[in-house]
C-alpha cells in the first residue's frame, strides 16, 4: 500500500511539472524556465510538504508527448476490474466495515474471484486474481 501511495504522489508530481512546463511555454522565450529545473522545483515543493519525490525531466518529456507511466499501463494491462467496479468494490467493503463485517484479503480476494468467474467464466484464471493484488 505504501508503494501505491508513493507511486499515486510521483504521478500527481509529474503533472504538476507538467502543467508548469505548459504554463512556461506560454512566455516569451527568454523567460521561459528548463524543464530541469521545473522538474527540481516541483520535486522541493513536495519536499516541502513532507514527500520525497522524484521527477525527472525525461519522464515528463515523454508525459507531454503522450506517453503513459509505468503505473497506468500497468493497471490497464494487468486489472482484473476497471476503475469504476474497484469503486464499487471499495463502496462495499466499506459498507460491511461499517456494518461491523471488514473483510480481509482471503474474504475480498473470494468476493472478488466469484464476482469475475461470474462475468468472465473460463476466461477467468482458476487460481483466481493472484497474491498481492489487493495490496
Amino acid at each position: 500500500m505504501k508503494k501505491h501511495l508513493a507511486s499515486q504522489e510521483r504521478e500527481r508530481a509529474i503533472a504538476h511539472a507538467m502543467e508548469v512546463y505548459t504554463a512556461q511555454l506560454q512566455k516569451p522565450k527568454m523567460e521561459q524556465k528548463p524543464l530541469k529545473t521545473i522538474c527540481s522545483e516541483v520535486a522541493e515543493e513536495w519536499k516541502e510538504k513532507g514527500q520525497c519525490v522524484t521527477v525527472s525531466a525525461d519522464t515528463v518529456q515523454r508525459h507531454l508527448a503522450g506517453g503513459r507511466s509505468h503505473t497506468g499501463f500497468n493497471a490497464e494491462k494487468n486489472a482484473w476490474l476497471i476503475p469504476e467496479e474497484e469503486k464499487k468494490v471499495v463502496e462495499y467493503c466499506l459498507a460491511l466495515a461499517k456494518r461491523g463485517f471488514p473483510l480481509n484479503h482471503k474474504q475480498l480476494k473470494f468476493h472478488v474471484g466469484s464476482l469475475l468467474h461470474a462475468w468472465l467464466g473460463d476466461n477467468f484464471p482458476e487460481k483466481g486474481v493472484g497474491k498481492n493484488w489487493s495490496d
